[in-house]
Parts: C-alpha cells; sequence; structure tokens
C-alpha cells in the first residue's frame, strides 16, 4: 500500500468517527501529495481528497476556509461518498 493510500484511509477513519481535527491535517497532506505527483490516478484522488477535505473544514465550522480553496470550493456542503 502506497503511504497516500494508508494516509486517506487514516484520514477517512477519523472522519468517520467524526474527529474532524485529527482528519483535517491528514487531508491536507494527502492533498500536497496528490498535487506534487499530479498523474492521471493522482488528480482523480486529489479532487477525491478535496471532496473530504471540504467536507471536514466544513464539518469544523470553517465554511469561508472551505469556500475560499481552490479543491475543495465545488465540494465543502457535499456528503462525500465512498465508491
Amino acid at each position: 500500500m502506497r503511504i497516500s493510500d494508508s494516509l486517506f484511509v487514516r484520514g477517512y477513519n477519523l472522519y468517520i468517527n467524526k474527529e474532524y481535527d485529527k482528519a483535517l491535517p491528514i487531508f491536507e497532506d494527502l492533498l500536497g501529495i496528490d498535487t506534487l505527483l499530479y498523474e492521471t490516478e493522482h488528480y482523480q484522488r486529489m479532487i477525491y481528497t478535496g471532496m473530504w477535505l471540504g467536507s471536514t473544514l466544513y464539518k469544523l465550522g470553517r465554511e469561508k476556509d472551505a469556500q475560499n480553496n481552490v479543491y475543495t470550493y465545488r465540494y465543502y456542503k457535499a456528503i462525500p461518498v465512498d465508491p
């Protein structure tokens, strides 16, 4: 399992357990990794991570941060789905 995959699982589990404050830095780090590795697979994951990051910011009451972030503004009020 790649480090980015294990980070995502960790962030996801924290989010599901409503530990948004702990999930936030993980999704932020993950978005940075996916942006650096800007390949097709990572681009899709970057969008997916943006969805989770935006929702996490929203759940933490940081709606303005979610609205102003280029990766999250479209998704911050969406309920993330795990395919």
